[in-house]
């Protein structure tokens, strides 16, 4: 996957470089590990370790085997994410890990189980999921939580249901040092309540102290206060879902009349 990854990057213009998180991480003597996944049917769904490679593909430790799963007829393809082995191997890990990577599986797979479901059991399943994730994150840091842990909570894509909604904005939280309280930002958006994914990487790595490479894209994340944080993120989503649904018919009509001018 990693020469693919290299030669699909190299064909773009943004310069992003497969695995640099991990080589930096480990010019430092500092080590990432990934587990869990979002495996389903007989495939291996395992993307989340791409964030802990190497530029060779290699992921320093983690485990990501099927032997994270159980059996549940009442879920999506018959499984879902045991959480008793994922929370022991979770803090196995912690314990050599600088950076360690969960994948939680379960929403994914509802995710990818959507064409099968009516749109309540699509939600339920997706609620069920997400509440099942949210007791083992607390069980997590109850278990390892140290007051110099940088805790991000993520999705990297958005539901099936929502692919077609413009905006295709997904959550993210963020704690810990030098994160404080409020609205998420980056230098990269210069906006209150929005980051990116590339922003991420050069977090993790200020965080540990460890200076964040020239060629490496995003900036770090830090919060800026509000009183009413959760209104400020509703009406942005739609300030944001409305100026991308605006911008395709206008960008069309502008090329339309671009083009007859042209001609003319």
């Amino acid at each position: 996957a990693a020469p693919l990854l290299v030669r699909r990057n190299a064909e773009e213009d943004y310069g992003a470089k497969p695995g640099l998180l991990a080589e930096t991480l480990k010019s430092t003597n500092k080590r990432a590990s990934v587990v869990g996944n979002a495996d389903f049917s007989s495939k291996h769904h395992r993307e989340a370790a791409l964030i802990t490679m190497d530029s060779s593909g290699l992921v320093a430790e983690g485990q990501v085997e099927r032997e994270l799963l159980a059996q549940d007829p009442a879920k999506p393809f018959g499984l879902k994410t045991d959480y008793e082995k994922l929370l022991a191997a979770s803090l196995k890990l912690l314990e050599s890990s600088d950076l360690l990577i969960v994948e939680l599986g379960d929403s994914s797979r509802v995710n990818a189980y959507a064409d099968f479901l009516t749109e309540k059991a699509f939600a339920e399943q997706r609620r069920a999921a997400l509440l099942e994730g949210d007791a083992f994150l607390g069980r997590l840091l109850r278990a390892r939580r140290g007051e110099n842990d940088l805790i991000v909570v993520l999705s990297p894509n958005p539901p099936r249901s929502f692919k077609e909604l413009p905006g295709q904005l997904t959550p993210l939280i963020a704690a810990g040092p030098g994160i404080g309280h409020g609205l998420l930002t980056s230098p990269t958006t210069r906006r209150n309540g929005l980051v990116t994914n590339t922003d991420i990487a050069p977090t993790v790595l200020e965080q540990l102290g460890i200076p964040v490479p020239e060629d490496m894209s995003g900036r770090s994340i830090t919060a800026r206060q509000s009183d009413s944080p959760l209104r400020f993120l509703l009406r942005s989503e739609e300030k944001i879902m409305a100026a991308a649904t605006q911008r395709k018919p206008i960008l069309t009509v502008y090329v339309a009349l671009v083009f007859m001018l042209l001609v003319l």
